[in-house]
């Protein structure tokens, strides 16, 4: 995933990153700008999921994860997502990112608070859809893809900042005549890190992991996701 976000808010002129947090203990609302994020998604029980949609509901998936903010402005903030489920198929989409435009449709852009909360989390709020809608190939059917993101908080711990987040998702798919609609838990980390189930230490410190966090090699996605709800500490 390229990071093709870019300048998600145009209309600011002279958008750039927040570059250092607030006052100790708070490291206020920070977020690792990369496209090397981690996604898991969990289904939330009790949804009557048909057994046809199972395939095309994603587990987990790289994420693009980007803040600007207009220096400007107070509390100008915006955090943007863009799952890879929409980036690796954008060119087969007419609809693609336009900045210059105000165009997003692979991107979900929200507000991001500028300040942490007690429990050092910072909120997000105003979530736009991000979707894809891809021409079919001859190797590919075409495909509809949304997210709806919601409740999504990044971690602002100071020994931590903006490496871990997590929230909810509505994503619906639909291909070959079929619609599939879920509801999912997101666990994400920075950054992204491949790992072999069958090392116990395939996702410690000393692969990159930050000591602060629980983390386990899902032996489906073979990548680093947290090993507990969010958010997941070692303590």
């Amino acid at each position: 995933m390229i990071k093709n976000i870019v300048s998600t808010v145009t209309a600011l002129a002279s958008m750039s990153l927040l570059l250092s947090g607030c006052d100790q203990p708070s490291a206020g609302c920070i977020v690792q700008d990369s496209s090397s994020w981690y996604a898991k998604y969990d289904r939330k029980p009790g949804q009557n999921i048909p057994a046809a949609c199972d395939p095309l509901i994603p587990k987990g998936e790289p994420v693009g994860v980007f803040k600007y903010v207009d220096p400007d402005v107070a509390d100008s903030a915006v955090l943007s997502l863009r799952p890879n489920a929409l980036a690796s198929r954008a060119t087969r989409d007419p609809t693609v990112n336009v900045p210059a435009q105000g165009v997003y449709p692979q991107t979900a852009i929200a507000n991001l608070d500028s300040e942490a909360t007690s429990d050092d989390l910072c909120g997000t709020s105003n979530w736009s859809d991000a979707s894809v809608d891809a021409a079919a190939t001859q190797t590919a059917a075409a495909t509809q893809i949304s997210y709806k993101y919601s409740n999504v908080r990044v971690v602002a711990r100071a020994d931590a900042p903006g490496t871990q987040m997590g929230g909810d998702i509505t994503y619906t798919r639909t291909q070959d005549g079929l619609t599939c609609t879920v509801e999912l838990e997101m666990k994400a980390m920075w950054p992204a890190i491949p790992c072999d189930p069958e090392d116990a230490n395939s996702c410690s410190p000393e692969h990159n992991i930050s000591p602060v966090y629980a983390a386990v090699c899902d032996p489906d996605l073979e990548f680093c996701v947290p090993a507990k709800a969010f958010p997941s500490y070692a303590e």
